[in-house]
């Protein structure tokens, strides 16, 4: 069961509370290793929160019985006919397209590399949305890369085109002791126990 909040502690989403209308329609999320995950919901006029979910600002929490399972930011809104709102959240690796790498160019570790694409991603967009370096496990055969672009990109973007498209490994976002940490691993560190 699926229980989703608000970052000001509205509940959106709640089927023990049914009747106080705080419930939304279809929620799916979808989260792949190494992409931007996603939830997606659609509320009804008479929703106590409908006009509190707004596109980019609101944020996103979602719980199930073992804890947090998903947190982001609406993406984006669209309305239907019968007024009916379709919601769209990314999860928090989203945050990092609203940040821009300019052309550069880098020589030295996977890890101060990651650090330099935090810092610029972090001079370029609110608290909220910041990170903090986490533990970096991937390396260079010889410890030491060379990187450079020549137009200007998405910070995540980057990520993918120089970092997991070269080097391979997985990032993750983890949070402790309030803190949001990036991982850049080289084995994925999240197992599904679950038999496929």
């Amino acid at each position: 069961m699926y229980i989703i909040k608000t970052g000001d502690g509205n509940t959106l989403h709640n089927p023990l509370i049914k009747a106080s209308g705080k419930i939304v329609d279809e929620p799916q999320i979808e989260e792949e290793i190494n992409t931007i995950g996603s939830l997606t919901f659609t509320m009804l006029p008479n929703h106590p929160h409908y006009e509190n979910v707004k596109k980019l600002s609101t944020l996103i929490f979602v719980y199930d019985d073992d804890g947090e399972i998903f947190r982001g930011r609406v993406y984006n809104t669209t309305g239907n006919f019968n007024k009916q709102k379709k919601v769209v959240c990314q999860s928090e690796m989203g945050f990092f397209g609203d940040s821009i790498v300019r052309p550069f160019g880098y020589s030295g570790t996977v890890r101060d590399f990651i650090q330099k694409l935090i810092d610029n991603h972090n001079a370029q967009v609110d608290e909220y949305k910041q990170f903090a370096l986490g533990n970096v496990t991937v390396t260079d055969s010889n410890d030491y890369i060379t990187r450079s672009n020549t137009s200007a990109q998405t910070t995540w973007a980057t990520m993918k085109d120089r970092c997991i498209d070269m080097l391979g490994g997985y990032f993750q976002i983890r949070h402790e002791g309030g803190i949001r940490y990036l991982d850049y691993l080289a084995d994925y560190s999240v197992k599904n126990s679950q038999t496929i």
